[in-house]
């Protein structure tokens, strides 16, 4: 079973064909074949490409799953080959080019290719010159008429009068992957990556991995699993190998497993052996149920954490540091509803040539339901800190009370005291109150919030009312809040307004008006408050049209007011299958800056299986504000039933004043082909 870019597919026998001048290639089941000339030439390749088809990434693969989502995937401005060959018989070249998400210019391996030599293949499809492609015969530059999408690869076949043209580029790479074996004990595959030449001499770099996974069953309950993840792309294999050992066992009334992992500085195969890189680690974890009210949960990790070694072929990594991590959890459920937890963890960190440094902490929490629809909670937590930063302590017992007494009235109050190196007191006290229990729009809230520091209190208290009118067709709110610190008072007072005047208008108006008093010895950089106001209307005369619009005065971002008026135009339209979605967000600062933030979005449903997304980001700064950046996205999907789907995305950034060099774009693209069987 294979999988070649270009190829078509039927369920459980994949077959791909390249012509290249009379020559065919074909994978049905994992055989290769090479015919009508230069076999010798080829064959090298055509063993890393068998070497390398393969399936998905992952373990325990089940019947139904993605067996093949290789990923392809092309980042830079590459516009060189990553496969070039030159036939010494015919004096044929070959150039393969991977997508990076433009039109070109892509760049031959020989200049001055011979007119009307050539045959430009995309993904089987040959292409017309003139109508797909445009070659510069001179300089041996290609230029496409549409972007080559990543994941699609693009075949030039000609002959040339020029020379080998020195390009350099940034190498693309094609994954492939074969499947020796897989069942439901394990599998056993081979990955190859094949990227091409830095230096464009002759055939490309090929990097292999040998992944092993197996599971076996001792008795009835026990199991065992080993894992090997040997790099055999050369060097020193230690480094880039990895190797995972487990066994679990079952009992009744609880469980246990001991599990073994070591991964070298070097190792890329993280995602398939869900093991990390530079790091060794034994585990073990016990969870007992003694009895149905009692559990008990054990976890004892101890890491190597791993350094490159510091020189030699076979020398081992070396031990840049250790921890030890030990997590103890009891639960225990006793009559009534009530619950007692208790937990411990200790972690001990040493750098090499470094003190240890341990943290010990404990919490204990019990759980009581009271009557009246209450439920109290009493906790406490202490933090122990030795070793190579000195010693410190801490401690922190906490009263949390949730309530609700009747259907209209809920009650929350929590208290906190602190002790150590920075100690405090929390109290945070909220009532809701639904005086009509048929009117739950209709509510009073009220909160207080106090932080009792050792420079002074922080506290935060508001009162807020909404109430429902017009049937539930215009809602309003109103509140006070006040904000107290240490050398400032901060009041404020807020008004909300919304309301569906018809079935295609609706409107939201906010205001919350502030202002301070401050003693004459705080410090003259507090800055005076100021009012936010704020007015959207929402347009919707058709189920398939809607248009926003709005502007904020002062606008309030994660509690963080910004001085400075803020508009935004949107619109949001549906044909048929053909989705419009865009918005204009535009803020300008008192100071005379100013910025703007423009999005755009498409998405084409072409089939029930195929659909197309595009969009689009600016982000613009003005009048002597400098950055700024422009993305354009795109991207598609094709699925058919469960059992093939495919899909693209590409992305490219614009920099504007940044100080990148030369502020080139950035470009991104990724393909996923997934099979099903």
């Amino acid at each position: 079973m294979c999988v070649v870019q270009g190829a078509s597919f039927n369920r459980g026998h994949l077959i791909g064909r390249m012509d290249n001048y009379g020559s065919d290639w074909e994978c049905a089941r994992g055989r290769w074949s090479i015919s009508k000339f230069n076999r010798a030439r080829y064959i090298l390749s055509v063993l890393l490409l068998a070497a390398g088809c393969v399936p998905a990434v992952g373990q325990g693969i089940a019947t139904g799953q993605a067996l093949f989502p290789t990923s392809i995937t092309a980042n830079g401005r590459s516009g060189s080959p990553v496969f070039s060959n030159q036939d010494s018989a015919t004096g044929v070249v070959t150039d393969v080019f991977m997508g990076n998400g433009t039109t070109g210019p892509f760049v031959l391996s020989y200049s001055q290719p011979q007119v009307g030599s050539q045959l430009v293949v995309l993904n089987g499809r040959l292409l017309i010159e003139g109508d797909d492609y445009t070659l510069n015969y001179s300089t041996g530059q290609i230029t496409l008429s549409q972007p080559l999408a990543s994941g699609q690869l693009l075949r030039i076949s000609y002959r040339s009068f020029g020379g080998k043209q020195q390009n350099s580029s940034m190498p693309s790479a094609v994954p492939l992957q074969w499947q020796v074996a897989n069942n439901p004990h394990g599998w056993l595959r081979v990955n190859s990556l094949l990227q091409g030449s830095t230096n464009g001499a002759g055939l490309p770099n090929v990097q292999t991995d040998l992944q092993l996974h197996g599971v076996t069953a001792v008795g009835r309950a026990n199991q065992v699993t080993g894992g090997m993840f040997v790099d055999l792309h050369g060097g020193n294999w230690l480094q880039r190998s990895g190797i995972l050992l487990g066994d679990k066992s079952a009992w009744k009334g609880g469980n246990f497993s001991l599990q073994f992992n070591r991964a070298g500085t070097a190792f890329n195969q993280s995602d398939a052996a869900g093991i990390s890189a530079g790091q060794q680690n034994l585990q073990a974890v016990m969870n007992l149920q003694p009895t149905k009210q009692l559990t008990i949960d054990l976890n004892a990790q101890d890491f190597q954490h791993l350094g490159a070694a510091a020189t030699g072929r076979g020398a081992s990594d070396v031990v840049s540091g250790t921890s030890q991590q030990f997590a103890g959890d009891m639960h225990l459920q006793l009559a009534g509803g009530t619950q007692l937890q208790g937990q411990r963890q200790i972690n001990t960190t040493a750098s090499a040539g470094s003190k240890p440094e341990t943290i010990v902490q404990d919490n204990v929490s019990l759980v009581q339901p009271l009557p009246g629809h209450t439920t109290a909670t009493a906790g406490y937590t202490a933090s122990t800190a030795s070793g190579g930063s000195g010693a410190s302590y801490s401690q922190t017992s906490s009263l949390a009370l949730n309530s609700q007494p009747t259907t209209e009235l809920q009650l929350h109050g929590t208290f906190q005291n602190t002790v150590g190196a920075t100690p405090e007191n929390q109290a945070n006290i909220s009532v809701g109150y639904t005086p009509v229990a048929k009117v739950p729009g209709l509510n009073l809230n009220l909160s207080d919030n106090e932080q009792f520091l050792q420079t002074g209190l922080v506290a935060s208290r508001a009162v807020t009312v909404n109430a429902p009118l017009a049937s539930n067709r215009v809602k309003l709110g109103a509140g006070v809040t006040q904000f107290l610190s240490p050398g400032l008072q901060q009041y404020g007072s807020s008004l909300s307004a919304s309301a569906q005047i018809s079935p295609a208008l609706s409107m939201q108006g906010d205001m919350l008006l502030r202002w301070q008093q401050q003693p004459v010895a705080a410090a003259p950089t507090v800055m005076p408050a100021v009012n936010t106001y704020a007015l959207n209307v929402a347009v919707q005369p058709t189920k398939a049209l809607k248009f926003t619009g709005g502007f904020t005065r002062n606008p309030v971002t994660n509690g963080q007011v910004t001085r400075a008026l803020q508009e935004n135009v949107g619109l949001n339209a549906s044909v048929g299958a053909l989705n419009l979605s865009t918005n204009v967000s535009m803020q300008d600062l008192y100071n005379g800056a100013s910025s703007d933030v423009d999005s755009f979005s498409l998405s084409l449903k072409l089939t029930p299986y195929d659909s197309i997304q595009t969009g689009l980001q600016a982000n613009n700064l003005f009048s002597g504000l400098s950055g700024g950046a422009q993305t354009y996205q795109l991207g598609f999907t094709h699925t058919m039933g469960s059992i093939f789907d495919f899909s693209l995305a590409a992305t490219v950034t614009v920099h504007n004043g940044t100080g990148q060099l030369d502020n080139q774009p950035d470009y991104g693209a990724q393909a996923q082909l997934g099979l099903h069987f």
